[in-house]
C-alpha cells in the first residue's frame, strides 16, 4: 500500500507514511509544511502555526482532517486542520492554527478521514531565534546532612542552587537545570528580564559536584536557550568516619580473616559456605569451591527469611533468621570452637513477633561495631532496631525499634546493609542495584534519605535472568562489593567490585543454577 508523499517546501516538511490496508482511496500530499510564527510568543508558548498543503487522489467531496500532536507535551492533541476535497479529488490547504506551539520540537502529523488513518510521521518544527542572553554565575551548595562519601570525594543527594541571572524576556517562564539533578529550578523573568532563585533540588548521580554548567530552557523552545557556569561552594563540616576496631571493618566475614565469605542455600535447603580465597585462588577470584554446613534452610519452610551481620562485635558474621512462627533466631558464629570449623550449629531465640516484617537488612547503622536491624513492613514502613548486645545484661541484641523517617522500602525486592563507601556506617541497598548512603556521618537525624543508582552492567542480557545477590567486603578494602547469581538461567556468578565507581563487573563463577538464594 503506497502512503502519502510530501515534497520539500519552506518550513518543516512532513512525510506521511502508509496506514492500514482498506478500501478507502489513498491520498497523496504533493506538499505539506508547517511554520510557527516566531512573533507570536505569549506566556511561554508560540501561539500561531501556519499549515500549507496540496493533496491529490482524495475522495471527491469527502472531509479530511490533519491532526497534530506535540511529542514533547506528552503527545497532546493540538488544534486540527479540516478540509474538503473538490470534485477532482484535490485540495489546497492554507490555514493558521491557534494553540500552544514549541519551536525546534517534535510533532506528529496524521491525515484522517473519519476514523480511518492514512499514517503519520514525526517531524521537527522550525526554529525561532531566542532573545535570551543569560548572564550570571549561580552558586551550588550541598545540603550538609545529605552528604556521603564516594571514591571520588564527597557527594550529596540534595543541592541548594541560588543566584540571579539576567538577559531574559520579561514575563516568560524559564527553567535552570544542572547535570545529575533530578529536578529543575523554575522561575519567571521579571520586568527587567531577570530571574532570581533559591531552591533545593535532588541530585540523582553519585558523582561529586565540584564545578558544573547550568542550562536554561523555556516552554516555547525544544532546545536550551542559554548556559553558563555554576560556582560550587562547600561550607559544610567534615564528614566523620566511625572509629571502628580494625577487626570489624569487613562486612560478611565468616572466618575472621578480613575477607567476606558467601552463604547460599540450594534447592534442597542445604546451606553452603564459600570461604573467600581471593589471595590464593587463580585470577584472585573470591570464590571457587564451597561446602555444606547445614540443612533445612529453605525460605517458606521453618525459616521465612535470613540475613547476616556481626551481632556480637567479635569480627565474625552471624546469621539472623525469622521463623514461620515469627520467632527471631540468631545463629552465632562459633567457627573457632565448633567441630569441623562449621560457623553455625543451633540457633538462639532472641525475639518474637517478627512476621509483619517482609524485608530485613542487618548491618552496623550507628557505627558502634555491632550490627543493627532495619526491618520493613508490607506498606513500606522502615523500623530501626539498634543492637544492645554489649550493654544488655543477658546479651540480647534487640528489644524495641523506632520508625525511620525518610525513604521507605519499596514493596518488592530484597534489601541488605553494608558499608559501601568505607566510612564505618552501613548503607542500605535494594536488590544490589541502588544504594541509600548512611547520612549519620554527615550529621543527619535519620540515616537513610534517598537512594541513588549503583554503577552496574551485568555483561549479559537481563532477559531470562533470575538474579539473586549478596554484598560483602570480598577484597578486604573496608567497603563492600556486590555479587549476582543467575540461579535459574545461565548459572553465572558476577562480581561488581566497585559499585560506587566504575561498576565494572566480571564473571567469577558458573553452575549456580542449583542455588535457591544467596544470604545477604
Amino acid at each position: 500500500m503506497v502512503g502519502l508523499v510530501a515534497a520539500m517546501v519552506v518550513g518543516a516538511t512532513v512525510v506521511l507514511g502508509a496506514g492500514p490496508a482498506s478500501a478507502v482511496t489513498r491520498p497523496t500530499a504533493t506538499s505539506l509544511a508547517t511554520v510557527i510564527d516566531c512573533g507570536s510568543l505569549h506566556q511561554g508558548y508560540y501561539t500561531a502555526m501556519r499549515v500549507t498543503a496540496q493533496f491529490t487522489n482524495l475522495t471527491p467531496g469527502a472531509t479530511y482532517d490533519l491532526h497534530f500532536r506535540a511529542v514533547s507535551m506528552n503527545s497532546e492533541l493540538l488544534d486540527d486542520v479540516p478540509f474538503v476535497a473538490d470534485d477532482q479529488g484535490t485540495s489546497s490547504v492554507d490555514q493558521t492554527l491557534t494553540d500552544r506551539f514549541i519551536a525546534s520540537a517534535q510533532y506528529t502529523a496524521t491525515l484522517m478521514q473519519g476514523t480511518t488513518s492514512f499514517g503519520g510521521r514525526i517531524y521537527t518544527s522550525n526554529a525561532c531565534a531566542s532573545a535570551v542572553n543569560a548572564v550570571g554565575t549561580p552558586t551550588a551548595r550541598y545540603v550538609c546532612d545529605t552528604r556521603y562519601l564516594t571514591p571520588g570525594g564527597v557527594s550529596a543527594t540534595s543541592v541548594r542552587v541560588a543566584g540571579t541571572l539576567t538577559g531574559f524576556v520579561p514575563g516568560e517562564p524559564y527553567s535552570v537545570s544542572m547535570p545529575g539533578a533530578a529536578a529543575y529550578v523554575n522561575a519567571t523573568a521579571d520586568a527587567n528580564g531577570a530571574i532570581a532563585f533559591d531552591k533545593t533540588v535532588d541530585k540523582s548521580s553519585l558523582a561529586p559536584l565540584t564545578s558544573s554548567t547550568y542550562s536554561v530552557g523555556t516552554t516555547s523552545q525544544g532546545i536550551a536557550v542559554g548556559s553558563g557556569q555554576l560556582t560550587f561552594a562547600d561550607d559544610c563540616p567534615a564528614i566523620a568516619k566511625a572509629a571502628k576496631r580494625p577487626a570489624l571493618t569487613h562486612d560478611g566475614d565468616l572466618t575472621g580473616d578480613g575477607y567476606a565469605d558467601l552463604l547460599a542455600v540450594d534447592t534442597t535447603g542445604q546451606l553452603w559456605m564459600y570461604a573467600n580465597g581471593v589471595k590464593t585462588n587463580p585470577g584472585h577470584v573470591p570464590f571457587s569451591t564451597g561446602r555444606v554446613i547445614g540443612s533445612g534452610w529453605l525460605n517458606n519452610g521453618p525459616i521465612q527469611w535470613t540475613a547476616e551481620g556481626d551481632l556480637t562485635g567479635d569480627g565474625y558474621a552471624d546469621v539472623v533468621a525469622v521463623t514461620s512462627t515469627g520467632a527471631l533466631w540468631a545463629y552465632y558464629n562459633n567457627i573457632g570452637s565448633n567441630p569441623g570449623k562449621v560457623p553455625f550449629t543451633s540457633p538462639t531465640v532472641i525475639g518474637s513477633g517478627w512476621l509483619p516484617f517482609l524485608r530485613v537488612a542487618v548491618g552496623d547503622v550507628n557505627g558502634d561495631g555491632y550490627a543493627d536491624i532495619i526491618a520493613g513492613t508490607q506498606d513500606g514502613a522502615n523500623y530501626l532496631y539498634l543492637n544492645h548486645y554489649a550493654t544488655d545484661p543477658l546479651h540480647r541484641p534487640f528489644s524495641s525499634g523506632v520508625r525511620l523517617t525518610g525513604e521507605d522500602f519499596p514493596s518488592w525486592g530484597g534489601v541488605a546493609a553494608g558499608d559501601f563507601n568505607g566510612d564505618g556506617y552501613a548503607d542500605l541497598t535494594v536488590e544490589g542495584s541502588s544504594v541509600d548512603p548512611n547520612r549519620t556521618p554527615a550529621g543527619a537525624s535519620t540515616p537513610f534519605v534517598r537512594s541513588v543508582s549503583l554503577a552496574q552492567d551485568h555483561g549479559v542480557p537481563t532477559t531470562g535472568w533470575r538474579l539473586d545477590w549478596s554484598i560483602g567486603d570480598y577484597e578486604g578494602r573496608g567497603s563492600v562489593g556486590v555479587v549476582y547469581a543467575d540461579i535459574s538461567g545461565t548459572g553465572k556468578l558476577i562480581y561488581n567490585k566497585d559499585p560506587l565507581g566504575s561498576g565494572q563487573e566480571t564473571q567469577i563463577g558458573s553452575g549456580w543454577q542449583t542455588m535457591q538464594f544467596l544470604i545477604q
